[in-house]
């Protein structure tokens, strides 16, 4: 023993910086119990060699581990059960690290695209949705995870939130990250899926780093005729069917499966007019 000399609670609670409630709170459940009880007054006392086993059980919460926990370790006093304790909490929070930080990237994103739709619905007046502006760009190649489907009873205006959320589900499972908007491509001809009741489509989304899994790919890496279209999904045909007329005015045909990449969607605002949605349409010039 350091020293034969006895701290009251109060005491002891001064020199440790802890409260007389949670030493008492330790010695009612046989974490720390007190060195000597006064039976006459029920004061309690505790010695200078004590102050080790508080500053233990301190460090132990600061890492997580739960009061049966720490009392498992006093009891035990195993080194090497000790270290392998330590070691697995180490492992713990390295993946809890890896988990935030797909979480904040995927927060990063989810605010980017937030952004990007909202600068270009401020941009755009209802006047401009009549005018359709057109821009014809170049699409980097992005590596993306994607979930194809053939539905039935398929409506084009109601967005298959299913779709995206499983989607979600196996980006987890394969430990990857979506890191940008849910893209909708439809592999069918021209405006099919605002007239039939089936669809061929799938629903992608970019991810962060690249995969060699089966549901990845590499998107992109094309020349499009691209258009913003801001309001509800009822109305997105008059924004493809002006894209269409575009194309056959200026000597380009379709070269590829139109897609649409949701910027806002109802998830995020309750109001139809504020969704904002990229129709991406691949062209190619006309042989002369």
């Amino acid at each position: 023993m350091h020293s034969s000399e006895l701290y009251s609670i109060g005491e002891f609670s001064k020199m440790c910086h802890v409260s007389v409630k949670t030493l008492r709170h330790y010695d009612s459940i046989g974490l720390l119990p007190s060195y000597k009880k006064n039976p006459e007054t029920n004061y309690r006392y505790y010695t200078y060699d004590q102050m080790y086993q508080l500053f233990f059980i301190q460090n132990m919460k600061n890492f997580d581990f739960s009061l049966k926990e720490i009392q498992e370790m006093l009891g035990q006093n195993d080194r090497r059960r000790l270290i392998r304790k330590l070691e697995g909490r180490i492992d713990e929070f390295s993946k809890k690290i890896t988990r935030m930080e797909m979480q904040r990237d995927f927060l990063s994103s989810f605010l980017e695209r937030i952004k990007s739709g909202d600068s270009l619905m401020e941009a755009r007046t209802s006047s401009d949705q009549e005018d359709l502006s057109l821009m014809v760009e170049r699409i980097p190649v992005s590596n993306v995870i994607f979930l194809h489907q053939h539905k039935t009873n398929y409506i084009n205006h109601e967005i298959n939130f299913a779709a995206r959320r499983d989607l979600v589900q196996i980006a987890k499972k394969n430990s990857l990250l979506p890191s940008g908007p849910f893209t909708a491509t439809y592999h069918n001809p021209p405006l099919e899926q605002f007239f039939s009741d089936t669809c061929d489509y799938e629903i992608s989304a970019p991810i962060i780093g690249n995969s060699d899994a089966s549901i990845c790919k590499q998107s992109g890496g094309y020349t499009a005729l691209t258009s913003v279209y801001v309001g509800g999904y009822e109305d997105i045909i008059k924004a493809h069917i002006k894209m269409l007329r575009w194309i056959k005015e200026n000597h380009y045909h379709v070269s590829g499966d139109i897609s649409e990449t949701f910027l806002i969607t109802p998830i995020d605002t309750g109001s139809e007019g504020n969704y904002v949605t990229k129709i991406t349409i691949p062209i190619e010039r006309e042989s002369v």
